[in-house]
């Protein structure tokens, strides 16, 4: 398995980060609803109900960075 060298950041309206993560696994490095500790929630404190909002980077196959963003919903 090839490891992929990634950035994923979790954002609420405003542009605030509430997560983030090189390397992102979804295993070892997982969102699971809760801060990172940023301004306005503090560190593992459970994000409030909402829209967040996430980028997520990646390098392709041909060494370019790529962006993915789109939204998710916590209850």
């Amino acid at each position: 398995m090839r490891t992929l060298k990634t950035r994923l950041e979790y954002l609420i309206v405003g542009g605030i980060e509430v997560f983030n993560a090189d390397n992102y696994d979804n295993s070892t490095k997982r969102f699971v609803g809760v801060s990172d500790g940023r301004t306005t929630i503090g560190q593992g404190d459970k994000l409030p109900t909402g829209t967040y909002y996430y980028v997520v980077e990646y390098i392709d196959d041909f060494g370019g960075v790529q962006q993915i963003a789109g939204y998710l919903y916590v209850r």
